[in-house]
């Protein structure tokens, strides 16, 4: 519990199951948080790869830090419930064993969330390592507009709230409930949904995390079409009985998005067929996707925030052209914090951008790609893709 005067207890959930080969990391960033009010429970299903050993070094060298639980489980929702109700703290959070915090992170939550102050629950920003992925290096997306926005997963395709960045006071969990243990897939974003229907999430311009890539993550072995159906079943799970406005609002939208895409494809299809200029549609604005998609294609603005080492001299971005019957040739510029640094003109084929980085050495800097010509794949081949496609982002390192 929380001492007078003292800072408030965070119970950190651990569940773990045979990731020997990462829970070291993910324990030893809460050892660095230096958090003096830290409960870390950690629930083992009966990993056989190390993890449970790993686990107990840091139970005996930090006793009343680490406390570890082995025990078979139903699933990844089990073993976080069963984790909690073991818990003791004001504030709650989980971490999986491939996940680690950023140093200070914990501090931070205690200072943001209040509820007294309608902030009982806080997130931060969540930044994607690993390899073997194309997401490695991106930022998770990290927003929140309110309760129907975030049941809205149709408008934007993925879950706003990065997991490992996020925390609430206890009184969220007490009121809401636990983890629904039918639902083992997708489970962070089932939970946000109920917790978003009774408390607003307040975001935190802070990186606090990162969440690990690798091919045998559950992420990495779903397609983003299969998560957004996942979502989408979620999402109804919570727009109440069909009297409820918030149904309403969310089976119009829903069906008005759905409807408004294939009518708009038609017409493209049909101008497509007499005037193949006017069917082009025009070039997305900020608010469109700025990542790189898992086929590694990037849109006419491509963005990331790089994390400069102190011995770092130049960044660069290797770009491929692949011309099927769209833009002939492409002219890429790339900017760092919104300045142009180099230009590019080719028509098929790899190139690549350099751009000086030594200025940002132990800061980050904003990376971003800035490519005119696009196509959208179904306006060119029919195919069901409406992306704003440009090039193919095969690397982006620094030096």
């Amino acid at each position: 519990m929380t001492r007078p005067g003292g800072p408030p207890r965070i119970s950190i959930a651990v569940p773990s199951y045979n990731q020997g080969a990462y829970i070291r990391e993910t324990l030893q960033s809460l050892v660095d948080q230096r958090y003096p009010n830290l409960e870390v429970i950690i629930q083992d299903a009966g990993s056989t790869d190390g993890a449970i050993e790993i686990a107990q070094e840091f139970v005996e060298r930090s006793p009343g830090v680490f406390r570890l639980h082995v025990e078979k489980d139903t699933g990844h929702a089990n073993a976080l419930n069963l984790a909690f109700r073991r818990s003791t703290g004001d504030i709650l959070g989980y971490l999986n064993t491939d996940d680690t915090l950023y140093p200070g992170c914990l501090e931070r939550v205690a200072r943001e969330i209040d509820p007294g102050r309608g902030r009982s629950i806080v997130f931060g920003r969540c930044l994607f390592t690993g390899a073997g992925s194309p997401y490695v290096g991106h930022e998770h997306p990290a927003e929140y507009r309110g309760h129907f926005d975030l049941l809205a997963v149709w408008k934007r395709g993925h879950n706003a709230i990065p997991q490992p960045s996020t925390f609430w006071h206890r009184t969220v969990y007490e009121t809401c409930g636990e983890f629904d243990e039918a639902h083992n897939h997708g489970l962070d974003y089932l939970q946000w949904c109920r917790f978003s229907s009774r408390f607003a999430f307040h975001r935190v311009d802070a990186l606090w995390s990162t969440y690990r890539m690798h091919p045998v993550s559950v992420t990495a072995n779903k397609t983003e079409q299969e998560w957004l159906d996942i979502m989408m079943r979620y999402s109804r799970m919570h727009w109440g009985p069909w009297w409820s406005p918030l149904r309403w609002r969310c089976e119009l939208s829903s069906r008005f998005h759905d409807r408004k895409r294939r009518a708009v494809y038609r017409v493209r299809r049909g101008l497509a067929r007499l005037v193949p200029s006017i069917a082009r549609p025009a070039a997305p604005d900020g608010a469109a996707f700025t990542g790189r998609y898992a086929d590694r294609w990037i849109g006419p603005v491509y963005r990331s925030d790089v994390l400069v080492p102190e011995d770092a001299r130049r960044l660069i971005v290797t770009l491929e052209h692949r011309p099927h019957g769209h833009h002939r040739t492409v002219s890429p510029a790339l900017c760092l914090n919104g300045a142009v640094v180099d230009r590019r003109r080719g028509e098929s084929g790899q190139l690549s951008l350099a751009g000086d980085i030594s200025a940002y050495r132990g800061t980050s800097c904003t990376v971003e790609v800035r490519t005119p010509e696009f196509f959208v794949p179904r306006f060119e081949g029919g195919s069901p893709d409406d992306r704003a496609l440009s090039v193919l982002l095969v690397e982006q390192r620094v030096e």
